[in-house]
């Protein structure tokens, strides 16, 4: 139950959320960079919207608005989720890059309009050839230096 309707719950969100605080601790880190695909960068988004210290937030083929994204693919609606385009107006200041693939069908770049209408300095680079599994870990690399990852 709590995969299908709470992915991206409360209680998943903080815990993720202290876990990154840890390990940023322990590396003695002053920021961090966030990278996330699918729901990677679904939750990668809902933790850099908690704060103040992400440095580069990176999505990969990421359900970003996740009411548009289940109502696109006709499947039950994340009741105990949260939705990352509720709390993109707190990511305006953050140093933004979005893939999203052309051919993907399991998230649609469609499906990313309302969040990304509200973080308009972020740069969205749809890649033409890709979809939700192709070409993302063979050209990570390149991709990678498109990315606000690179300074």
């Amino acid at each position: 139950a709590l995969w299908i309707l709470g992915r991206f719950s409360e209680d998943a969100v903080a815990t993720t959320n202290s876990a990154l605080s840890t390990m940023k601790r322990r590396a003695q880190a002053s920021s961090i960079n966030l990278v996330g695909y699918s729901g990677g960068g679904t939750m990668a988004a809902l933790i850099a919207a908690r704060r103040s210290d992400v440095n580069c937030l990176v999505t990969i083929a990421a359900p970003l608005d996740t009411r548009a994204w289940t109502e696109a693919l006709k499947v039950s609606p994340l009741d105990y989720s949260l939705n990352p385009a509720d709390v993109a107006r707190q990511l305006t200041t953050v140093r933004q890059t979005h893939f999203r693939g052309r051919k993907d069908t399991v998230v649609p770049p469609s499906t990313t309009q309302r969040y990304l209408s509200q973080v308009p300095r972020a740069l969205v680079i749809d890649k033409q050839g890709y979809d939700h599994q192709c070409c993302w870990g063979d050209d990570w690399p390149e991709l990678r230096r498109e990315s606000c990852l690179v300074p």
